[in-house]
């Protein structure tokens, strides 16, 4: 296995980067990174609407990116917020599992928040360890509807007014 504080040796080698994929709650994070053989940690990041009538009216409102994939969001699911933190906290103690993360955004609603909180954690105390943006900005073969509820433009546009 490849040494994780090192994450730059393991572009030389993928086959050397564990993934924990689906990392949304407490207990499967917890797993991931406890797991010496895990790298990276994939999570999937949707927007919870504070106003559940607005929210199943499809509307947009006061709301928090929590740890959840389509089509619900479990009544517990946690913050993105906690989530990163929980990763964060991690990373500072570790000193050969840390863990780079993966962010699969459902709901473009989430970008902002997540981008602006990203920044701000790493202006805080800069990170060491990767992160990727992921958004599916073109439907796929199991694509339930016609369109994404993220664009690519849209989403270049958020990343660019938050850096």
């Amino acid at each position: 296995m490849a040494d994780t504080k090192d994450f730059e040796a393991m572009q030389q080698s993928a086959k050397d980067v564990g993934w924990a994929h689906a990392a949304n709650d407490e207990v499967h994070l917890s797993e991931a990174l406890a797991n010496g053989q895990i790298s990276m940690i994939e999570a999937d990041i949707m927007y919870r609407v504070e106003d559940r009538a607005e929210q199943n009216e499809g509307g947009k409102g006061a709301g928090v990116p929590v740890m959840a994939h389509p089509p619900t969001i479990p009544p517990d699911a946690i913050s993105f917020e906690a989530w990163l933190d929980l990763i964060l906290d991690h990373n500072r103690q570790a000193t050969r599992t840390k863990k780079g993360i993966k962010l699969d955004f459902k709901s473009f609603d989430a970008v902002g928040p997540c981008l602006a909180l990203l920044l701000a954690r790493h202006e805080a105390c800069p990170f060491d360890f990767p992160i990727w943006l992921n958004a599916d900005v073109l439907p796929g073969p199991g694509a339930c509807t016609p369109h994404c509820s993220l664009t690519a433009v849209a989403l270049t546009r958020t990343g660019t007014m938050t850096s």
